[in-house]
């Protein structure tokens, strides 16, 4: 049996402009728990994943999808993905400022006035560029803007078999440059 190592791949046409030549590799964390936030104006992590670029000209391709919740149908809450690379966390995706609104990478609000038995799916895609190759961890971190308390992995109640449980998954792809 033989092996074959390369340094990169290359597609026969070439590497196209600002695109990447293949996955290098795949981590993935699946956060089966449920987890609440009564705090308000509170950063809290969700989940995270680590990965180590193999080159500083790579890309992570970040993929995140759950499922929200809240205690009373009546929740503003926001998502951050962030990237934490020696020691420092720095926001990704963020929008633009504008008045008084929160720059976040997702919106968690949620209007449905006294239902603790409804969620709704939540997902983000992002490429970054960390130009590194050292460990980058890749978190989902929530904040809660209300006063009700916000939920991620399934319906607030669990009272009965039509309420969910479901998992918060975050995934990360080294895309070679």
């Amino acid at each position: 049996m033989s092996t074959l190592k390369v340094n990169s791949i290359i597609p026969v046409a070439g590497v196209p402009t600002g695109g990447g030549g293949g996955i290098i590799q795949v981590k993935q964390t699946v956060k089966t728990s449920f987890q609440s936030l009564a705090t308000k104006d509170t950063v809290t992590d969700v989940t995270s994943v680590a990965i180590t670029p193999k080159s500083s000209t790579s890309k992570i391709f970040i993929m995140v999808s759950g499922e929200r919740s809240d205690s009373n149908g009546n929740t503003f809450g926001m998502f951050f993905i962030s990237r934490v690379l020696s020691g420092t966390t720095t926001d990704l995706a963020l929008g633009d400022s504008r008045g008084s609104s929160i720059r976040c990478s997702m919106s968690a609000t949620k209007i449905a006035s006294g239902s603790t038995t409804v969620t709704e799916s939540f997902g983000i895609n992002f490429l970054d560029s960390p130009s590194t190759t050292s460990e980058c961890t890749y978190k989902l971190r929530m904040v809660n803007a209300h006063d009700s308390t916000m939920c991620v992995g399934g319906t607030f109640a669990d009272d009965d078999d039509n309420r969910t449980s479901v998992p918060t998954i975050i995934t990360v792809m080294e895309v070679s440059a």
